[in-house]
């Protein structure tokens, strides 16, 4: 099957990455892309079907805030299996053929700091069904320009990983979890580690250059009230 991320497909049984249920059965999924951990998954938002046909036209037609956008997603993102996506036909109108509205992408992205290419990229299912593939697909989606988040953007995106980083902790000192699940979660933790270092090199780099900058104009004040 051909998908388009940022666009929609009907789907079920959206689970976070470790496996827990985030909405059981049938719902309104927004394709992001592959998922980069396992093959034949994507990965994308969920929205419940109770009024989901309201939420979708809104995606493509008006612009929102991004108050909207977090009404609409409830933080529900997640994964899904490939082989039980299909295309959203609402009163004999496909859906999946319109994407999100250009600045709703670029408003969720923001929101939701999600380092995904804001175009829309057609793709195959079997362009990611085997391991091996999905290190090209995540470098064909994935799009972290770290330069042109502000400093508040990378430490709500810090505190935000940090809170997760403690809680995968805790979770791998769980003496009753499986070997398989224990190398899944010291998968997950390694990839969020190396996530975070990249935020806080960047943050240090931007904290730098604006004491610098600060700096700078506490001394030209000074010459300024010197003259006076």
């Amino acid at each position: 099957m051909k998908f388009k991320n940022w666009s929609f497909y009907l789907a079920n049984d959206l689970l976070d990455v470790e496996g827990n249920s985030l909405i059981k059965g049938e719902f309104i999924l927004v394709c992001l892309r592959p998922d980069i951990l396992k093959p034949n998954r994507i990965l994308g938002f969920g929205i419940e079907k109770e009024l989901g046909t309201t939420k979708v036209v809104d995606l493509q037609n008006r612009i929102l805030t991004d108050q909207n956008v977090a009404d609409i997603f409830t933080n529900k993102i997640g994964v899904v299996e490939a082989s039980t996506i299909k295309e959203l036909i609402i009163k004999d109108e496909n859906m999946s053929l319109t994407p999100i509205r250009e600045e709703n992408i670029k408003t969720i992205i923001d929101t939701y700091n999600v380092f995904v290419k804001a175009e829309v990229i057609e793709f195959d299912s079997n362009e990611f069904d085997t391991v091996d593939k999905l290190e090209a697909a995540n470098e064909k989606f994935t799009e972290l320009n770290l330069k042109s988040m502000s400093i508040n953007q990378l430490l709500n995106t810090i505190n935000s990983g940090m809170n997760d980083y403690y809680g995968k902790l805790n979770e791998l000192r769980n003496p009753q979890i499986s070997e398989t699940e224990k190398i899944q979660k010291t998968l997950n933790l390694s990839t969020l580690q190396g996530n975070l270092i990249l935020f806080f090199e960047e943050t240090l780099r931007k904290m730098d250059g604006l004491i610098g900058k600060q700096h700078e104009e506490i001394i030209e004040l000074k010459k300024q009230i010197e003259k006076k």
